[in-house]
């Protein structure tokens, strides 16, 4: 650009000026200077190397100006150095998307860079090629062959489902549904007949779920129908497949897209159709650094482009069903499963009932499984068929206790409890990994009374062994199976049958489909509606109506047995019926008498420190900037500051205050002013409150 010099009467050049955003918790973008030499491959979406303090560092150009500007004045501006590539790594379209990010959760521009490029992309391959399954670390294990692909007659619901959806990808115009259908109904082929209208316009489709572990069955099903033009992204990939895939996206080799939280930032074009696979789960918020939810942002993402998006779920959060009532989503059910397969059948055993008889009748007083339970497995292995026992707690015992000063060993570093693991006779902390030996003498008064406290998957797993010491058992939780390649291997054998019996966590609970399951055991219904949390009743409800789904699959019938001590209680009850209208009517009055979503939104703050004054001391000054903004007049409340309900992690105290507004414009604002102010850690709609 050339700018006439009055005084002089002569011609000089203004230097061309980038705006570049670095992955840092920096106020906003850098200025640099674009050599002449690089400004035909400096774009807006380049990635480039820059110069930053004493490093040199990569970053991304999300504008230009001239050195004319007034607010560069006097600035003595470094250049960038080089342009890796020739084409753009993200478009217009992606950074209003980051900036949106940016501006709702009132975090540095950077911080959403970080979170949307990672690492491992910004060495480009030097050819695409379709990944090897020895290169992933999500490889899968030898399986039986894949039955060729073939259309399935769609039930009415089905179709009418679909069809719905096919008009607003074919009107390219954005429409959000709720795909609301009982376990097993078939919403993944709606998925893919969806992905597939997608296609066939030249457009791409995002099909997200919220567990690694899923991703593979996904997977196979997507590339059944589209072969190898569907990539996987997910934090599990080896480095180079994740940096192969990212790139056949961009390049537009790969239209469909299945993946975890993170898949949400793949570089596709021209979006036709994002789904959210059971969109209830808290494994869609992202718990550290950028803290977003990948199924809020995808209806998002779907507007920018124009595009249909499906949340899916038998299990709807609150908010989005209740989101679907006001009309905001489409409402699509699916009331049956597919060839009129029946929903499994329900029986809730009273165990303390269970308790007194066994006390009274039985020489073993440490009941587990009860004698509905065992006999429904019993019968299960003489038919043949297959078994899930359901135990949500890792470990053997839930902790430990001396019996004569009650004694129970903490983590170091954490205000819990740790976790016995019988097998490798340790105890562990489930929050900072701490490891110590098991103890045989209390530490404290030297007796030797130690005590193992409640129960884990290990000990249920044991006592499956002891009650059926024929049958193939094995067991499914973060110790046995800590890599996507080994979950996978276990499912696999599950579902070739060489497996009868599987005790596992909530990892059983998610999406499988093992059509010779007919039983699913659970040993504890009511564990997590104890938590201090107002979502605990909505979280058991969700994992006891997921945990069922997984029986009956198959043309067999299904059974399921669920243990509590809380039999009457309005979750366990609306479980057995497999009614989530009862329980939705239930919860949602619960939610509007105490002014929780969706009456409400909510950003909880954290205040950290080594040292548990401090950290009191960062809370209380909080709460004075929250009284001094005045609640009243600016439409806002908050509870607190209060130690958290899990005081010390990781040898950081932890003090928090709940902000709540019915307006979120009112609560945009607390939270941009908290910002500014230096409070570090806002977790804007928290999905837990622990």
């Amino acid at each position: 650009m050339d700018q006439v010099d009055l005084a002089l009467g002569a011609t000089t050049a203004v230097a061309k000026v980038a705006q570049v955003v670095v992955p840092r918790p920096l106020p906003g973008p850098l200025s640099y200077l674009v050599p002449d030499e690089l400004e035909p491959k400096v774009r807006e979406g380049s990635l480039v190397q820059v110069p930053f303090r004493s490093r040199v560092i990569e970053g991304f150009v999300v504008g230009f100006t001239t050195q004319a500007d007034p607010s560069l004045r006097g600035v003595e501006l470094k250049e960038i150095l080089s342009v890796p590539f020739d084409r753009p790594v993200f478009s217009t379209t992606d950074l209003e998307f980051f900036n949106w990010i940016g501006d709702y959760y009132q975090l540095p521009i950077g911080e959403v860079f970080n979170s949307a490029f990672p690492r491992a992309i910004f060495k480009q391959p030097k050819r695409a090629k379709k990944p090897k399954p020895e290169d992933e670390s999500d490889a899968k294990p030898a399986t039986a062959p894949a039955a060729p692909a073939v259309d399935v007659e769609l039930t009415s619901d089905q179709a009418a489902a679909l069809a719905s959806i096919t008009r607003s990808i074919s009107a390219r115009e954005f429409r959000s549904f709720l795909l609301y259908g009982v376990t097993g109904s078939g919403k993944t082929e709606v998925y893919i007949r969806a992905a597939r209208a997608v296609v066939d316009q030249g457009r791409t489709a995002l099909i997200l779920v919220p567990e690694i572990a899923l991703t593979p069955q996904l997977r196979k099903r997507f590339e059944d129908r589209f072969d190898n033009q569907v990539a996987v992204l997910h934090s599990g990939l080896t480095e180079k497949t994740r940096r192969e895939f990212w790139w056949d996206i961009l390049r537009g080799r790969r239209k469909v897209v299945v993946g975890a939280r993170s898949a949400l930032f793949a570089p596709l074009v021209d979006i036709g159709l994002i789904v959210v696979d059971e969109e209830h789960e808290p494994s869609y918020k992202q718990e550290d650094r950028l803290r977003y939810s990948a199924r809020d942002l995808a209806l998002v993402r779907a507007r920018q482009h124009r595009a249909a998006a499906i949340l899916g779920s038998a299990t709807p959060s609150i908010e989005t069903f209740y989101a679907a009532e006001r009309g905001k989503h489409q409402l699509l059910a699916l009331k049956t499963r597919p060839a009129a397969r029946p929903m499994p059948r329900i029986e809730v055993v009273d165990l303390r009932q269970e308790y007194k008889d066994a006390l009274r009748g039985s020489k073993d007083s440490k009941l587990i499984l009860g004698r509905k339970m065992r006999e429904e497995l019993a019968d299960t292995l003489i038919r043949k068929e297959q078994s899930m026992v359901f135990v949500n707690r890792k470990g053997f015992s839930s902790f430990v206790l001396c019996g004569s000063c009650g004694e129970v060993p903490k983590c170091l570093n954490c205000s819990v409890s740790l976790t016995y693991y019988q097998r490798a006779r340790q105890m562990r902390c489930h929050y900072c990994a701490l490891t110590l030996p098991a103890i045989e003498q209390c530490p404290k008064c030297q007796a030797y009374d130690i005590k193992l406290m409640g129960m884990g998957t290990e000990l249920v797993e044991d006592e499956v062994r002891r009650l059926f010491p024929s049958a193939r058992i094995e067991r499914l939780d973060a110790e046995t199976a800590d890599t996507i390649k080994k979950i996978e291997a276990v499912l696999d054998r599950f579902r070739r049958g060489e497996i009868d019996i599987l005790v596992g966590t909530q990892m059983l609970a998610k999406g499988h489909d093992f059509p010779n399951v007919t039983l699913v055991a659970v040993v504890l219904a009511d564990l997590n509606l104890h938590l201090p949390d107002f979502r605990a009743g909505e979280r058991t409800f969700q994992l006891l109506a997921q945990v069922s789904g997984r029986a009956g699959r198959g043309d067999k019938p299904g059974r399921v047995v669920l243990q509590t001590m809380l039999p009457d209680h309005y979750v366990i009850q609306a479980a057995a019926k497999q009614d989530y209208a009862e329980f939705y009517r239930a919860e949602i009055e619960f939610r509007q008498q105490f002014g929780y979503p969706p009456f409400s939104r909510m950003a909880q703050l954290e205040f950290r420190d080594l040292k548990e004054d401090r950290a009191r001391d960062q809370a209380e000054r909080a709460r004075q900037l929250l009284d001094h903004l005045d609640p009243d007049a600016k439409g806002f409340s908050y509870l607190g500051p209060a130690a958290a309900s899990i005081a010390r992690i990781a040898n950081q105290y932890r003090w928090q205050i709940l902000v709540r507004s019915e307006k979120s414009s009112a609560l945009n604002a607390v939270i941009k002013t908290l910002r500014k102010e230096g409070v570090r850690f806002i977790d804007v709609d928290p999905v837990t409150t622990l």
